[in-house]
């Protein structure tokens, strides 16, 4: 069960990285900048839905 998690992290960061890849116009060299946006991205985004909502 671990694995499968770890996986879908690994492809959820993957198919950001490659958005950013996309956006950029297909241009070489920045591959580790993409896969570092988006793992900081959606491990922020990881936290946010664990944090208590305010007001309820």
């Amino acid at each position: 069960m671990a694995q499968d998690k770890k996986n879908e992290v690994y492809l959820k960061i993957a198919e950001k990285a490659y958005s950013y890849y996309v956006a950029r116009g297909f241009k070489h060299g920045k591959h580790m900048d993409d896969w570092l946006r988006a793992e900081k991205e959606l491990m922020a985004e990881e936290a946010r839905k664990k944090m208590p909502k305010k007001g309820r």
